[in-house]
C-alpha cells in the first residue's frame, strides 16, 4: 500500500492510501510523524470514491501533490561532465565508457567496476561470475529506481508496466514510462510531470539515456498531456538522447487520439541538438520553428494536424532527415492541411535526404495522388506510404499515370483506403512492392457516399 502525499505551503502534510476497502490517512506538521486514521468501507468502490472526495477537498484548501525525494544519495556518485560529454557525442561506442570506468574506479565509485563488468559481458554473456557480480553492483541503483517508482506510484498494476528499463554499460540505456490513473485508481489523481521527469533524468543511472518513450500519461480527470515532459527534457538536456517517442500508447484500445494533448514541443530543440529520431503521437501539438539538425526520422501521428504544424514541417531545414511521416486527419478533429500547403515537400525542397516519405491519413488523398504524379520528390524516394486515407480509384488512376517514376520505388503502401479490386490489380503491376492490406467500404446514407480517414477522433 503506497500513500499519496500532499503538502500545504511546506508546513502541513496529508497522506492517503487505499487498500481494498480500507482507507488510511496520516496528517500533521511537516517533519512530524503525524496522526494516523483508518476508515473501512463495505465495498472497494466506496473506499475509492471516498479517497477521491478527500483529495478534491484538500486540493481546494491549497494542498499540493508532492513527489517525495529519493532516499539519500547514490553511493559514491562521482561525476565527470567532460567524460559524459564524450560519451554523449557518440553513445554507441564502448571506448568512452571504458575511459569513464577507469576514472570512476579511481574515485572509488563502484559504477566504474559495473561498466567494466557489463563490457566484459558483451563478449561472455553467459559467464556466471560476471552475471553475479553485475547483479551485486547494480543492486543499489536498481533499488533507488524502484524507490522512485514506488514514491511516484508508478508500479505495474493490472499487467501493464508503468516503467520499463534496459541497462547497458553501467547506465540506463532505454526507458519507457507511463501513468494512467484509469488503469489503477490507487495512482495519484494528479502528478507533477515536469518534476517527476526532471528527477528521473537527473539520476546518475539515467543521465546517459539514449532512448526514451513516454506512454499514455493521463490523470483522474481524463486529461492526457505531455508538456511537462518537454519542459523536463529542456531543463535536463540529456546529452546522449538520440530517440524520443512521446505518446507511445495503443490508439483506441487505451485512448482516442484526439483526447490527448502533446503541447509545445519547441523547448526540446535547443536542448537536444543531437536527437536523431522524434515520434509524436497524440492530439493537439505546437511545433513552432523546428530546429533539429541531426534528425533522421520525424514522425507525427495525429487525427488532426493543424495548418500551423504543417507550416512548421514545410519550413523546417533538416539536412540529415531520411524518413518523414505525417498523419493529416479529419477536419472535424482539427485537420487543416491540403495539397497546396504541402506543395514544397512534393518538390523535395527542404527534405533533400528523405528516402522514405509517408503522407498518411489524408482526407485529400485523391488530390495528393494527382499532385504526386508529377512531383520531383518521387525521384529521390525508396518508399512512399499513402495509407489510412480516402484514396479511391481516381487517386489510383493518377498514380498509374506516374508509373515510370513509381517503378523506382522499392515499396508503395496504399493500404486502408477505398480501392476497388480493379484498381488493386492495376497498381500491382507497377513494379515495386505494393502493399494493399485491407480496404474499406464507403458509408452510404441519404443517397450520399461518405469516406473518412482511418484515424480521426
Amino acid at each position: 500500500m503506497t500513500a499519496t502525499r500532499y503538502e500545504l505551503e511546506g508546513s502541513k502534510f496529508w497522506e492517503i492510501a487505499v487498500q481494498g476497502k480500507k482507507v488510511t490517512t496520516c496528517f500533521g506538521r511537516v517533519g512530524s510523524p503525524g496522526q494516523v486514521k483508518v476508515k473501512e468501507f463495505a465495498r472497494d468502490w466506496e473506499a475509492s470514491r471516498y479517497r477521491s472526495g478527500q483529495v478534491a477537498s484538500k486540493r481546494k484548501q491549497g494542498y499540493e501533490l508532492v513527489l517525495l525525494g529519493l532516499p539519500g544519495p547514490e553511493p559514491a556518485a562521482a561525476r565527470n561532465p567532460e567524460l559524459e560529454a564524450m560519451i554523449g557525442a557518440d553513445p554507441e561506442r564502448p571506448e568512452p565508457y571504458m575511459v569513464y570506468a577507469d576514472w570512476l574506479q579511481a574515485q572509488g565509485d563502484p559504477r566504474g567496476e559495473l561498466i567494466s563488468v557489463e563490457h566484459a559481458l558483451l563478449q561472455r554473456p553467459r559467464n556466471r561470475a560476471l552475471l553475479e557480480t553485475r547483479s551485486r553492483l547494480r543492486s543499489p541503483y536498481d533499488e533507488q529506481m524502484r524507490e522512485l517508482v514506488r514514491r511516484a506510484n508508478m508500479q505495474a498494476p493490472r499487467n501493464e508496466h508503468r516503467i520499463e528499463l534496459e541497462w547497458g554499460l553501467g547506465f540506463v540505456r532505454r526507458a519507457r514510462l507511463a501513468h494512467d490513473w484509469f488503469g489503477d485508481q490507487d495512482l495519484p489523481d494528479t502528478m507533477d510531470t515536469r518534476r517527476l521527469f526532471a528527477t528521473f533524468l537527473s539520476l546518475p543511472s539515467t543521465r546517459l539515456i539514449q532512448d526514451l518513450a513516454v506512454g499514455l500519461w493521463r490523470d483522474s480527470e481524463g486529461q492526457a498531456e505531455y508538456e511537462g515532459v518537454f519542459r523536463a527534457l529542456a531543463e535536463c538536456r540529456p546529452p546522449a538522447l538520440r530517440r524520443l517517442f512521446i505518446g507511445d500508447f495503443t490508439y483506441r484500445r487505451q485512448i482516442e487520439m484526439s483526447w490527448t494533448s502533446l503541447g509545445d514541443v519547441s523547448p526540446i530543440y535547443p536542448a537536444l541538438p543531437r536527437l536523431e529520431q522524434l515520434i509524436l503521437q497524440g492530439g493537439s501539438v505546437k511545433l513552432q520553428t523546428i530546429d533539429l539538425p541531426r534528425l533522421r526520422h520525424f514522425e507525427i501521428r495525429t487525427g488532426g494536424l493543424s495548418r500551423a504544424s504543417i507550416g512548421s514541417v514545410v519550413a523546417a531545414r533538416w539536412p540529415e532527415l531520411e524518413r518523414l511521416v505525417l498523419w493529416f486527419g479529419n477536419p472535424d478533429y482539427g485537420a487543416e492541411g491540403d495539397v497546396e500547403q504541402i506543395a514544397p515537400l512534393l518538390t523535395g525542397e527542404g527534405i533533400p535526404g528523405v528516402r522514405h516519405l509517408s503522407l498518411m491519413n489524408a482526407n485529400f488523398a485523391d488530390a495528393l495522388c494527382r499532385a504526386l504524379s508529377g512531383a520531383r520528390v518521387l525521384e529521390q524516394l525508396e518508399s512512399l506510404d499513402l495509407s489510412k486515407g480516402t484514396m479511391t480509384d481516381e487517386g489510383a488512376a493518377a498514380l498509374l499515370g506516374a508509373r515510370d517514376r513509381l517503378r523506382r520505388l522499392k515499396r508503395l503502401d496504399v493500404s486502408d483506403n477505398y480501392l476497388t479490386r480493379e484498381s488493386k490489380a492495376a497498381l500491382s503491376g507497377l513494379g515495386p512492392e505494393v502493399v494493399f492490406g485491407a480496404q474499406r467500404e464507403p458509408d452510404v446514407w441519404d443517397d450520399e457516399i461518405h469516406r473518412y480517414v482511418s484515424v480521426g477522433e
